[in-house]
């Protein structure tokens, strides 16, 4: 039973030591992602061992029907649990935050990026569809841009008054309609 007091002891100390280092990384100015995923992968592996010898001092106390030292026990071994809980949940809002800023700037640049070209128009020539497509392909294969953007390309890239700007127009500029318009 001391040896488990004793390595459960040493588990807290190193326990409290990595969550003082996740709360300094989160609480920074320029949070390092890849330091704060290091440190809750070692919060996570301290955090589980200390859990498995909590079971075995537990379980002993039971067993050597110890209930005031039990419950005193328990009650500090939920500290642990709480503070767990609690580093989890930040870093999981951390990242969520991250993630949402990162997308933001990204959505940003792509936005500044984006050249004004003079699309290619399709009139309706066989002959002059392969430079068309060429070019519009790019706009029709780019995940990121959303489908009502490429249906606007699509429209701006027909010559106005042919049978197949007739039929592009025929459909709502919409996410749904700009599969069946392609």
């Amino acid at each position: 039973m001391e040896a488990f007091k004793l390595k459960r002891k040493t588990l807290r100390t190193t326990f409290t030591n990595a969550a003082k280092a996740i709360d300094e990384e989160i609480t920074k100015s320029q949070e390092d992602v890849n330091k704060l995923r290091e440190l809750s992968s070692q919060l996570t592996d301290k955090f589980q061992r200390l859990e498995t010898t909590q079971d075995s001092i537990s379980e002993l106390l039971l067993n050597e029907n110890q209930e005031n030292e039990y419950s005193k026990d328990f009650n500090e071994a939920e500290i642990y649990i709480e503070r767990y809980l609690s580093l989890r949940s930040k870093i999981e809002n951390f990242e969520i935050k991250n993630n949402s800023e990162s997308q933001s700037v990204k959505s940003c640049d792509r936005k500044n990026r984006l050249p004004k070209l003079e699309l290619k128009t399709f009139n309706g020539d066989i002959k002059s569809f392969l430079g068309f497509w060429s070019q519009f392909s790019r706009f029709h294969e780019d995940e990121e841009m959303p489908s009502e953007d490429k249906f606007q390309y699509l429209i701006q890239a027909i010559t106005p008054g042919i049978g197949v700007a007739s039929l592009i127009e025929s459909f709502q500029p919409t996410t749904q309609n700009y599969p069946k318009a392609i």
